[in-house]
């Protein structure tokens, strides 16, 4: 059964000095000795995430995996098709392809025909309809909360921990909690995961996550390895198998740069004890740690030789003559127009659609056209048209605006909730059309195979009150 999900590495074999026979993954040397020399990078090098290109590719149409992942514009193919390769059981986690992947209205004909659907999704989607099991996370006010993600876009360091609000109702699970689950079982499957599948089961159950938070502060820059070994210790590293698992990932992390964030000799930032950070740190601090201001990390945590950034790749290189020929042979067709998306602050994604604070006031799910492209077809601001290209067609409300160019036209991302069978009350009344009803799957980037969303070719013509379309422009094809 082939299953559209991460790469999971099996652990438990003996520790020596590499990387690859602590948690066998594939031989990397030089990028596994610059790795060690940055945290979060460094443990995802050491479980098997270095990066790739072009390792394998879909059974299909032959498009190249990326770190691991295939690409979207491949997935309703892989399911159709029968076969050795046939994809018969998908988890999506968080998201909604039916209205995000190219011609999701082909993929939505497919899903059905799958074996094992699994979502992990706190609604009821366009998507997660189609799933045999749906896996709620509890309430964000029953979960804790650590700022990650948004540190990308910090002008301070900070450290910042707010506990849950409310107490969880039984049986409630984080989404982590669901995944941790199935990376275990993956793990699992033959003898020699089934010591790191243990320890990984215990180290779950019994660090929780406010544990698992603590280990990660405790391994971070600002924390201590001796301290991440006490709470190992102390949590999960006394049964003997569990013991062996952890000894194998402790060689590891040994040699990690746990306590490389500040230069030799320079004191630890006020509010963080000389033992190092950890959950308890944060916990006296309610509204966050200033741990001072951001620090260059380049070019330490370049990979490359010479610690230069490859501006022109060899892979690139090599592709130009593909790309020169494709953009001399590409002629636009009789009147046809280039469509690409758009997205607005308050419809961002389509789960912001079911809220009427963000959807009130005028309609944003417009075709967003040229005045000269709109008379030429008969447009007039609030008419519908009708837009077409080679995987279907769809009506939207006409937007005249001079702040497209002529030749091109916009629809925004995320609408197109007019499939029913979901509960989304005001979502529904504010259906919209998806733009990726007519996105094409087979338009790619011809290198990475990644689905080409702007740039499609298609048709715009006018449509009367009575339905009767009308003749726009140059005749079509």
């Amino acid at each position: 059964m082939a299953v559209f999900v991460g790469d999971v590495v099996a652990g438990g074999s003996e520790g020596d000095d590499r990387v690859v026979e602590v948690l066998g993954v594939p031989e990397h040397e030089r990028v596994e000795r610059e790795a060690e020399r940055a945290e979060l990078v460094f443990l995802a090098f050491s479980v098997g995430l270095a990066g790739s290109f072009d390792r394998h590719r879909s059974w299909v149409s032959g498009l190249p995996e990326f770190s691991g992942e295939l690409p979207t514009a491949a997935l309703a193919e892989e399911i159709e098709t029968p076969g050795d390769g046939q994809v018969r059981a998908l988890v999506v986690h968080a998201g909604d392809p039916v209205l995000s992947s190219p011609n999701g209205a082909r993929l939505e004909q497919a899903l059905p025909g799958l074996e094992l659907m699994v979502c992990f999704d706190m609604y009821l989607t366009e998507t997660s309809r189609h799933a045999d099991y749906i896996l709620p996370p509890p309430s964000p006010l029953e979960t804790l909360e650590y700022d990650l993600a948004l540190s990308l876009l910090a002008v301070r360091n900070v450290a910042h921990y707010s506990p849950p609000l409310f107490t969880r109702p039984p049986g409630a699970r984080d989404d982590w909690e669901g995944l941790a689950g199935l990376t275990n079982r993956l793990f699992a499957r033959d003898r020699r995961g089934r010591v790191g599948a243990l320890a990984f089961r215990t180290a779950v159950q019994r660090l929780g996550a406010d544990g698992l938070l603590d280990l990660l502060l405790r391994l971070g820059p600002y924390g201590h390895p001796a301290g991440a070994g006490a709470l190992i210790r102390r949590t999960i590293g006394r049964a003997p198998l569990t013991g062996a698992a952890w000894g194998a990932l402790k060689s590891l992390l040994g040699r990690g740069p746990w306590t490389t964030a500040l230069p030799a000799g320079t004191p630890l930032p006020a509010g963080v004890p000389a033992s190092g950070l950890t959950l308890e740190t944060l916990r006296d601090h309610p509204h966050g740690l200033d741990l001072g201001p951001l620090r260059p990390r380049l070019p330490e945590r370049l990979f490359t030789e010479g610690k230069r950034v490859a501006l022109v790749h060899d892979i690139y290189v090599s592709d130009m003559e593909r790309l020169r020929a494709r953009s001399e042979s590409v002629i636009p067709g009789a009147g046809e127009l280039t469509l690409i998306g758009r997205r607005h602050l308050r419809s961002n994604n389509s789960w912001m659609h079911n809220s009427r604070r963000l959807v009130k006031g005028k309609s944003r799910c417009t075709l967003m056209i040229h005045p000269d492209d709109a008379a030429e077809r008969g447009l007039e601001d609030g008419t519908t048209a009708v837009v077409s290209s080679r995987v279907g067609e769809l009506e939207i409300t006409v937007e005249v605006t001079d702040a497209l160019m002529p030749g091109v036209v916009s629809i925004p991302h995320g609408w197109g909730h007019h499939r029913g069978e979901v509960g989304w009350r005001i979502a529904e009344s504010n259906a919209g059309v998806s733009i990726n009803d007519i996105t094409d799957e087979r338009r790619v980037d011809g290198l990475s195979g990644t689905a080409a969303f702007s740039g499609v070719p298609v048709q715009v013509r006018a449509r009367s009150q009575s339905g009767v379309e009308l003749a726009a422009g140059a005749e079509r094809g």
